[in-house]
Order: structure tokens, then sequence, then C-alpha cells
């Protein structure tokens, strides 16, 4: 039983060809200065708002990234759309954005510059996910929500997933959840941003904002200096870091979270599994299992024993993972609240500039929800009410 980790990148880099990954490194020769509206961070997030920006006739959009695009926490995703396991502590009218968002992402694949492995297939989870109250009372209040939850037991659970452990005995089934491939989704989102004029720029880093008379007027790149009309940082956790220097204290932390992926197999299992932890068969016959949640700084490093709970996690829920070899593995840093939830707003004291950070396991998920809140809010100058929940107020 082979267990080593060999390959130390994400499951998705492999899976991409090389043409694809040099679209996703644009560079950055000849930056406009003065664009209409700077997003610094190149995630899907950031993809995500740069896109409903240019929809909205936002003007010129210049995005920088200081890395590849999509090379954070979009990257280490596991590319779930589960906006039915979003937890039920979570604010009623944040799950429904999630659900909104789920649907943005349906609309999306119709488009033609859609190539991100969009599949509607579900999501299943078992014990030992975790639910608030018993299973089946936590079902019931699921459906009397119309949240589409369904309780799935005894021969309908085995004929839902056959390959589950004969000890899981209950599931609670979302149909309506759907995968993409998130680093084929950053693909297609460069190019149809390319399409639309918006500028894309790859290795920039910004050492410094500078404003006066309550706005951001230079932002400070290795790149040269960029005067923006309006300014979005989508950075992660490490928005922190660059706002400090402007008294703005964010509570932002990284998320560690660990993933491996198996060899190339024949079909083993066709649901979504969410049992502490994902497990996703991809349509070129990878698993995928993980990933863990790990409050421990800016800390890339992979474990032995974070590899070793993925797996058992894994192997519990489907047995028939017990002699497969996961020779991918990789980490994530992904962006924390003290609440789970990001923050999307305008930053104090700054007319002109805005955080969109703090996602954590939902990055992908929101990705589109978050493009449409933040773009509306910038082109009509009305904020919806929806963002009110993420105010960055709310930490006092």
């Amino acid at each position: 039983m082979a267990t080593d980790p060999m390959i130390q990148r994400p499951i998705w880099e492999t899976l991409l060809e090389s043409a694809q990954r040099q679209e996703l490194i644009p560079g950055h020769e000849g930056l406009p200065s003065r664009p209409d509206v700077l997003v610094v961070g190149g995630g899907i997030v950031g993809l995500s708002i740069a896109l409903e920006l240019s929809r909205r006739g936002a003007g010129q959009v210049l995005l920088v990234e200081q890395d590849e695009l999509a090379a954070g926490a979009s990257r280490a995703n596991g590319g779930g759309l589960f906006a039915g396991q979003m937890r039920s502590t979570f604010p009623t009218a944040f799950r429904a954005l999630g659900v909104e968002s789920r649907e943005m992402f349906a609309a999306w694949a119709e488009e033609d510059w859609a190539d991100f492995d969009w599949h509607r297939g579900g999501s299943l989870a078992v014990p030992p996910d975790e639910f608030p109250c018993p299973l089946s009372e936590y079902a019931a209040a699921e459906q009397a929500a119309g949240r589409g939850a369904e309780l799935i037991t005894g021969s309908a659970l085995r004929e839902c997933e056959p390959a589950l452990a004969e000890s899981v005995e209950a599931g609670l089934y979302y149909a309506e959840d759907a995968t993409v491939n998130p680093l084929r989704l950053a693909v297609g989102l460069t190019r149809e941003l390319t399409r639309r004029e918006v500028r894309l720029a790859t290795g920039v880093h910004v050492a410094r904002l500078q404003g006066a008379a309550g706005k951001i007027e230079t932002v400070e790149t290795t790149a040269g200096t960029i005067c923006p009309g309006q300014l979005i940082l989508t950075t992660g956790w490490s928005a922190a870091k660059l706002l400090m220097p402007l008294g703005i204290e964010v509570p932002l932390a990284p998320a560690k979270g660990q993933a491996l992926a198996s060899v190339p197999l024949p079909p083993l299992f066709g649901q979504n599994v969410m049992s502490g932890q994902l497990q996703r068969q991809l349509p070129t016959g990878h698993v995928i299992a993980g990933g863990t949640v790990e409050y421990v700084g800016p800390d890339r490093e992979i474990t032995t024993a974070a590899t070793q709970r993925v797996l058992e996690l894994a192997r519990q829920a489907i047995p028939a993972l017990a002699d497969v070899a996961f020779p991918h593995v990789w980490t994530g840093l992904r962006p924390h609240t003290p609440d789970g939830m990001p923050i999307i707003d305008r930053l104090p004291s700054w007319d002109n500039a805005y955080l969109a950070a703090g996602h954590f396991t939902k990055g992908v998920l929101l990705a589109p929800v978050t493009g449409r809140l933040l773009a509306e809010w910038l082109v009509t100058g009305r904020p919806s009410a929806a963002l009110e929940m993420f105010s960055l107020a709310r930490f006092g």
C-alpha cells in the first residue's frame, strides 16, 4: 500500500495542458497607469469581480497578481460548489447567497467561454460530518426551509452510493450541488476577460497604498505606480498586512488545508461524499480527498500527520480506497475570519477602496455572487442590503 507523497502540487496543475498554464501567466508589460478600477489579487474571486465589472461597463479594469493567476487558495481548492452543505449556523441570507452563486455558475456554464467541467452531481454528507442535531431532525429542518435536502437511509443509501462503508447508515443529500475544475475555470475566465479587453497582469507585487483626502491615490507596485479611480483588494489573508500602514485592522488569518489525489482509477464511486472532508472522483479517474483545517499561521508544509488523517477519513467512508496510492499531495492557505464569513466592504475612511476577502472554504463557490455585489456597488454607488452581513464593522 503506497501512501508516500511524490507529486507536491495540486492535481489541477497535472491535468492542465502547458499552453493553458501559460495563459495564467500573461506578464506585466505596458500596464495602464490610471485604470478606472484596479483589482489586486488574481484568484477566482478577483477574476470574477473583474468579469462582473466589465459586464456592467465599469470602464478600464486592470487586475494585478503577484504570482500566476489562481495561484493561491483557488488552485488548492477541491472544486466543490456545495451550497447545500453550508452549515446551518450561518445566517439564512448567507446560505441563500451560496445557492445564488452556485446557480450563477450554472448560467456561466452555458456561455461560449465556459469549459471548466461543470457538473451538477449533488453532494452527500455522512458521519463523521458534523450536524448541529440528530441527522433526522436536521434533515427535517432543511426540508422545511426549502433547501432541497433529502435524508437517505438503508437500501436507498446503498443505491445512492454503493461504495459507502457498511457502517454508514444515513446521509443527507443535496441534489442541486455541483463541481468544477477550478484551474480550468481560471483559464476560461482569463480568456473571457482578455476578449473583453480587461488587462490582466502577473508578477506584480503591491508594496504600498498611499492616500489623501479620503481616497487611495497611488498604488506602489514592482511594475510601477498605478493611480486607480477605484481599488478592490482580493488578496486573501495577506490583505491584513497591506492595510496595516493605513491604520486599518482586518481580522484575516490563514487556515491551512492539506489534500491528496490518487492515481487514475476506474469508476469507484459517483457521489461527492462529505465525511468530515471531501471525497470526489474526477472524470479522469483521480480521487481527491481532503482537506484539513489547521490554524498554524502561514505554514504551507506538507505533514505526514495530515496525510494520514486524510487517508484515514477517506478509507473509513469508502473502503475501496484502502489499497489505493495517493501520490499527489498539496496544501493551501484559506483566508479566514472569526465568524467564517467574508469581508466585502468599503474600507473605512477611504471612499474609493474596497475589500473582498475571508471567504474561507467557500471562495470558489462565492466568487460569482461576490463579483456581482461589488460590481453593482461600484457602478451604481449603492451597496446591496445583502452586503450588511459582510461589513468590516461587525468585528468592532
